[in-house]
């Protein structure tokens, strides 16, 4: 691979925000589809929040390198 086209890939993953994989849904609808209980949101307690695996997965991956 030639420099710059890893230049070009390590920007993009130092992009990946985490914070894009966090989504935040009122307890009754996540408890309606059996979702695990979780943390509410802390401007809004009518809300959970939870963590989209995969974003979370890629930013982990990510912190190794």
């Amino acid at each position: 691979m030639a420099p710059e086209e890893q230049a070009a890939i390590d920007k993009s993953w130092a992009e990946v925000l985490p914070a894009h994989g966090i989504v935040a849904v009122e307890h009754d609808w996540a408890l309606e589809r059996q979702l695990p209980a979780t943390m509410s949101l802390p401007s809004d307690p009518s809300k959970g929040v939870y963590i989209i695996d995969a974003y979370h997965q890629i930013h982990c991956l990510v912190r190794l390198l």
